[in-house]
């Protein structure tokens, strides 16, 4: 799905080295993901069929701003009026007060307040934060995976799930049962562009 210029808003500002074995996010660099190229989606699942879709307007923020772990955040800011699922019939059900309350609620936003590496792996991350729909905001944990490819290009996908009750999202179809938990997905595709003239690379 085609994403709008205007929304591009990743940017990871590093000013040093992190962890030997972590990936080095360059501080001569910033990052600016490629929205033609990534994706947030959500699905649900429920017994006649699952409803699935990617929203394509959105900001995001990732920032390493010094070598400390505990200074990364995320932030991500969608536009819920912007779902799509394949089916008119389907978005129009999403968008509606029963769910995504479009009109009420225009965004979904999750913004980190602390981040946990994983011992087993020095690419993957834990990230505790405040997820915010419909008017309510919950703490969740968002499980996060960057991938560098070098050549100063990288990947960032994030995953997290909700109980949808939680959000006021108690509605349930005649003969559908609709589940409960809701998944959350991002996958961000990230390119390094030189400041100031400086050429660098994101080291694997």
């Amino acid at each position: 799905m085609m994403k709008v210029p205007v929304m591009v808003a990743v940017l990871i500002l590093a000013s040093g080295g992190l962890h030997a074995q972590q990936p080095q996010l360059n501080p001569e660099l910033k990052y600016v993901v490629a929205l033609s190229e990534s994706q947030v989606e959500f699905s649900v699942h429920s017994s006649l069929a699952d409803v699935k879709g990617d929203f394509a307007l959105y900001q995001a923020e990732f920032k390493v701003p010094t070598s400390r772990f505990e200074d990364i955040s995320f932030v991500i800011n969608v536009a819920a009026s912007s779902v799509h699922t394949g089916s008119s019939t389907k978005d129009k059900m999403v968008k509606s007060d029963n769910f995504f309350w479009i009109q009420k609620y225009p965004f979904i936003t999750f913004v980190s307040r602390k981040i946990i590496p994983d011992p087993n792996n020095p690419l993957k991350f834990a990230m505790e934060g405040n997820f915010s729909l419909r008017g309510v905001t919950k703490p969740v944990t968002l499980q996060l995976l960057i991938q560098p490819e070098g050549n100063q290009h990288g990947h960032i996908y994030a995953d997290l799930s909700f109980d949808r009750r939680d959000f006021g999202m108690t509605y349930n179809m005649p003969f559908n049962r609709i589940s409960d938990s809701v998944r959350v997905r991002f996958y961000l595709d990230v390119q390094g562009i030189p400041v100031q003239g400086t050429a660098a690379s994101l080291a694997q």
